[in-house]
């Protein structure tokens, strides 16, 4: 397969890191060193790293004094919060890695009082998670942060691994998966990069061939869950900020490295360009010019929308810069791209029944489809149609939920504030404020003999799915409701979905669709034809069309990528048939 190089190399994952510490400011980042330790906490360490490679990489040696001063704040941080009650947050858990890797880079600049305090962080005194039943990514991280502090300091970190190992391992499914405590897919890339750069610092210890051996395998995964976007799989909570496809950049590279050292150049290259696409995926918000996101959509910067309670730009822009890091580490440039199944297709699979998803790429196409769905997150459903070099929010990247654990509010907040942030008033006139929280993906439903509708996806969920077939042309799979069944396939034409209703149900068959309105800065246009309706949102389109009856609805629902109208397909039989075409 031909294609057009990316010209991506290690130095733009510098600039990546860069971008992120310039979407702060200096400022910014001198204003949070007053707040108190406890809510300085979170984003200290990764702060602190975040400076550390740009004056180690030659790009910011001014930076020496800001650093300096974080470091200090965050070392006292790590300190007071052995009394506080953010202890039980897991924050140590979570950020003693960073603050090693700043002390690794930085190492002619660290203070020895700074190294007593590592010294002195014990897993039983400054970690959160240490029971079986607590199991979870942040155990990972303390993992790494253990044992990155043994290679600073010599203290022992054998017992704590002896601890969690076995149980972190158990979270690792057949295909080399980690299942957290509520399946999120955005903790399952994370905690392998986790994995990742243990044994990157150069752990070979008794637990260091399985961790190996399953990364290989959640590798080959990775390759195929990502999306004709170039996206990591929608799935819980954490999703759709740009540090999600920073892990998914940093384990390909990583993955890249270990094909080149085991002699498969093809897969090698594979990995390098699944990278180097997922960079450049990060790299569009990072050029919008009404400033850089840390999320995908194109509300304000200082907008709410879209993110998790946790999720403030403040609190999770550094954390795009720490993520490319991991990347950055293992980037070898001399290995050349080779074109990557994100781009060539050929497949249809599921995943195991812990996360409980469908996918399938053909035609320069994907679909992402939720078995097992979270939710305060998703619907069940047909959650995700991309295609190749289309904005991913036109076709849809992930579902709707009538209960959002994630916030759909038109607010704005003061970037200089962590921690608890007052409304500071309303950011567009658009439609916001009728915004419907609904369960709803591409999902079909019936009209019962009454008239009234049921949408399958609000009260039911799938009892089985059938792999149909798959190639780099075509791709098909059948989910079966209690009620219907659906059929879903990719061609070059689009994206064919029907449904039918099984003998014996009475009624008619029907999907509702929702199409994009708003990104939080551009709307679409809707265009109506025969049996067809066209959004266009600026060069690119999507077409529904149908020999059922459409109609574009009043109603208007939100995700994290922005705001959707919602058209209903109705057919006057058991059978609905649809297709979309993304151009």
């Amino acid at each position: 397969m031909y294609f057009t190089p990316t010209n991506i190399t290690k130095k733009d994952y510098l600039d990546i890191m860069e971008r992120a510490f310039e979407a702060y400011g200096i400022e910014s980042l001198e204003k949070y060193l007053e707040f108190p330790d406890e809510i300085y906490h979170f984003t200290a360490f990764r702060t602190s790293v975040m400076i550390a490679y740009l004056i180690e990489s030659g790009r910011r040696p001014e930076l020496l004094p800001l650093w300096k001063k974080v470091t200090e704040k965050s070392v006292r941080a790590l300190e007071n919060t052995v009394r506080s009650p953010y202890k039980e947050n897991g924050y140590n858990d979570l950020t003693l890695e960073d603050l090693c890797i700043s002390f690794m880079l930085m190492k002619e600049h660290v203070r020895p009082e700074w190294l007593e305090v590592l010294r002195n962080a014990k897993p039983e005194t400054h970690y959160s998670f240490l029971k079986k039943e607590d199991t979870n990514n942040m155990m990972v991280y303390g993992l790494v942060g253990m044992y990155l502090r043994y290679k600073l300091t010599g203290e022992p970190y054998e017992d704590h691994f002896d601890l969690i190992m076995p149980w972190v391992i158990e979270h690792l499914d057949e295909n080399g998966m980690f299942d957290d405590h509520d399946h999120a897919l955005l903790y399952d890339v994370t905690t392998r990069v986790r994995f990742e750069q243990l044994l990157w610092f150069g752990y070979d210890g008794k637990w260091a061939k399985q961790i190996e051996d399953k990364l290989r395998l959640g590798a080959d995964m990775t390759l195929k869950m990502q999306s004709a976007a170039y996206q990591i799989p929608f799935g819980g909570r954490s999703n759709q900020f740009l540090h999600n496809e920073a892990l998914q950049t940093s384990v390909c590279e990583y993955a890249a490295l270990r094909c080149k050292r085991e002699g498969d150049i093809e897969k090698a290259g594979q990995f390098k360009r699944a990278a180097h696409l997922s960079a450049l995926t990060t790299i569009r918000y990072l050029d919008l010019p009404e400033g850089e996101k840390h999320i995908r959509n194109r509300f304000p910067q200082n907008s709410i929308y879209g993110i998790d309670y946790y999720g403030t730009f403040p609190h999770y822009m550094n954390v795009l810069s720490t993520f490319i890091s991991c990347g950055y580490f293992a980037a070898d440039d001399t290995i050349d791209e080779r074109a990557c199944p994100a781009e060539l297709g050929g497949y249809a699979f599921k995943t195991s029944e812990r996360f409980g998803k469908v996918f399938a790429s053909a035609a320069g196409q994907s679909v992402e489809y939720a078995v097992l769905a979270d939710p305060r997150h998703e619907a069940p459903g047909l959650g995700r149609y991309h295609k190749n070099g289309i904005p991913a929010e036109l076709g849809l990247s992930m579902p709707f939920t009538a209960t959002p654990c994630y916030l759909l509010s038109p607010a704005c907040i003061d970037l200089n504030v962590l921690g608890p942030n007052e409304v500071t008033g309303e950011f567009t006139k658009y439609i916001t404020d009728t915004v419907e929280s609904q369960m709803l993906a591409i999902s079909p439903g019936y009209i019962d003999a009454d008239g009234k509708k049921h949408l399958l996806c609000v009260n039911e969920k799938p009892i089985g799915v059938e792999i149909k077939g798959a190639s780099e042309e075509s791709a098909s799979f059948c989910v079966e409701w209690e009620l219907l069944k659906e059929n879903i396939s990719l061609d070059k034409q689009g994206l064919h979905i029907s449904c039918k209703l099984k003998d014996g149900v009475k009624g008619t068959a029907f999907w509702k669709i929702p199409l994009l309105a708003f990104d939080g800065k551009e709307t679409t246009e809707f265009e109506f034809g025969i049996g067809s309706i066209c959004v266009r949102f600026g060069a690119f389109k999507n077409e529904v069309s149908s020999d059922s009856t459409i109609v574009l609805t009043d109603e208007r629902c939100g995700n994290r990528n922005g705001i959707y109208r919602v058209a209903e397909v109705i057919s006057d039989t058991a059978e609905c048939r649809v297709t979309l075409k993304l151009s």
